[in-house]
């Protein structure tokens, strides 16, 4: 997740990250991002869903990343975090597969997905937050814009059946307004918000338009929040 005025995790956390300079640095085909991971299997995941998310981009009018972007597999994140995003140096801090499944909440929005399932919605759900590092925002921040693109981002990434079985566990009755979409459940309840953002995506005519329009600036979502 992002850090610009707010610092921002899937659990709304900050971050710890542990000595990686003995980590194999692996660039993944066709991109510009170099993984660093002492785990070969967690690289080959981390590029699978770089690749599935560079399809996204291009299908959803985000900004596609040219820039050099590291990832780095680390052992130690501080609590209620499995990964961030840090745009100051431009660096994804990640937690391996299975200290991701000990730390998730076997409740939350997605607990029905297998771990490299989830994982590799992780990495698609940073990755976005990368290519939004210059989202235009009139306001001092466009947290609520950030956050609703990259977890339309990470469900969409998820194969049909992962996407039906998110449906039916968030139990959401009726329509879910724009305005319901703040920085107050985002930041209280992340799971909820993520069900909010699926729900009001499929409200949309164009989902990926809807996308697009967030990540360019031609829409927002926030009101001057932060």
């Amino acid at each position: 997740m992002q850090f610009k005025t707010a610092i921002l995790s899937l659990a709304l956390a900050a971050h710890g990250s542990v000595d990686i300079a003995r980590a194999n640095a692996v660039t993944c085909p066709n991109t510009t991002i170099t993984v660093a991971s002492h785990q070969p299997e967690t690289t080959d995941l981390i590029c699978a869903a770089a690749a599935r998310a560079d399809t996204l981009f291009g299908r959803c009018q985000v900004p596609q990343i040219s820039r050099p972007l590291k990832i780095e597999v680390v052992e130690t994140i501080k609590d209620g975090c499995v990964a961030l995003y840090h745009c100051d140096d431009d660096v994804i801090r990640v937690l391996p597969p299975d200290p991701m499944q000990a730390r998730r909440d076997a409740d939350g929005a997605f607990a029905h997905l297998g771990i490299e399932s989830y994982f590799t919605s992780v990495i698609v759900h940073e990755l976005a937050h990368a290519a939004n590092a210059d989202m235009p925002c009139p306001y001092e921040s466009c947290v609520v814009a950030d956050e609703y693109v990259a977890y339309a981002l990470q469900i969409m990434s998820l194969p049909p059946e992962d996407q039906t079985a998110f449906v039916d566990r968030s139990n959401l009755d009726g329509p879910v307004l724009a305005e319901e979409l703040s920085a107050v459940i985002l930041f209280m309840a992340p799971d909820l918000f993520a069900q909010k953002v699926w729900a009001h995506l499929q409200q949309q005519d164009s989902p990926c338009d809807y996308i697009g329009a967030l990540s360019r600036g031609r829409l927002t979502l926030d009101q001057g929040q932060l």
